[in-house]
This record gives C-alpha cells, sequence and structure tokens, in this order.
C-alpha cells in the first residue's frame, strides 16, 4: 500500500470507504483519493468489484423489503375490510385474527430485515484491495479503538 507523508495508514481510510460502499458518491471518491494514494478510477473500480460480488446479497435484500411492502399493505387491507364488518360476527372474528396474523409476520419479517448486513464483509473487501483479511480486521480494529478513546476522552462526565 501506499503510504502517503502525514497519513499513518491510508489502508485504513480505503477499508472503511469500501466497508460502506453502497452509500458512497463519485465525490466522495474525489474527496478520499488524495488521502489514500489512489487515483479515483482505481477507487471507483474498487466500489463497482464490489457491488457486482455483492449483487446477488443486495438483490436478496431488495425482494425481502417488496415483500415487506407487500406484507404490510395486506395488514391495510385486511383493516379497513374490518371496518365494513359487524362486530360479534363469525366473519369478524376471522378477519381480526388474519390481522394479527398479519402483523405478527410484518414484525418478524420487519425483525429479520433489520440484522441483516448491508455492507461489505471484510473478506471481500480484502479480496478487491488485495490484501490478506486480517490486515482489514487490523485496520478497523485500530479505527474502532482510536474512536473509542476519543469518545472516552472527550465525554462531558
Amino acid at each position: 500500500m501506499l503510504n502517503i507523508k502525514g497519513r499513518k495508514n491510508p489502508r485504513q481510510i480505503l477499508a472503511l470507504a469500501l466497508k460502506c460502499y453502497y452509500y458512497v458518491s463519485d465525490d466522495f471518491l474525489d474527496r478520499i483519493a488524495v488521502h489514500t494514494g489512489f487515483d479515483k478510477k482505481i477507487l471507483k473500480e474498487m466500489v463497482e468489484k464490489l457491488q457486482v460480488i455483492r449483487e446477488e446479497k443486495e438483490d436478496a435484500i431488495y425482494r425481502m423489503k417488496e415483500r415487506i411492502y407487500g406484507q404490510f399493505y395486506r395488514c391495510i387491507v385486511y383493516e379497513h375490510r374490518l371496518s365494513y364488518v359487524s362486530e360479534n360476527t363469525a366473519a369478524y372474528l376471522k378477519l381480526k385474527q388474519r390481522l394479527e396474523k398479519a402483523r405478527n409476520r410484518l414484525e418478524r419479517m420487519r425483525k429479520r430485515i433489520s440484522k441483516i448486513r448491508t455492507f461489505a464483509s471484510n473478506k471481500e473487501i480484502a479480496g478487491v484491495i488485495g490484501v490478506t483479511k486480517g490486515s482489514i480486521d487490523a485496520s478497523l480494529y485500530k479505527l474502532k479503538t482510536k474512536l473509542s478513546d476519543m469518545a472516552d476522552k472527550f465525554t462531558l462526565n
């Protein structure tokens, strides 16, 4: 890796930028190119390579979001139908049960999608950069400890 004067480890900046590749814009690539020592075109190629690697996972997340939207609208339809049916009837009780099941399913789906990782793994980043996974782990860990040290130093307590 290149080492730029005044920067201790440009790999950390690069790893962090690639970690959140999904949100990286061309303008952002221009700004970090100076700090990483890579040309903007090379950085763009790295981001595109990560997008190709993670395309299947992103598609699965997109499909799951679509199913969640469908389930949400199913709940709305059940609520709307319920408002037209008289209370204390068999149809009302059946619709109410369906609504409860649909709401529970929607909650489970939302909980499941909230646990899905939307960022690139360290192994994927290492493959794109051409270094070992351990070096990415170490770089990001070092950043994490620096951040927590800074947060402890500057707290108002």
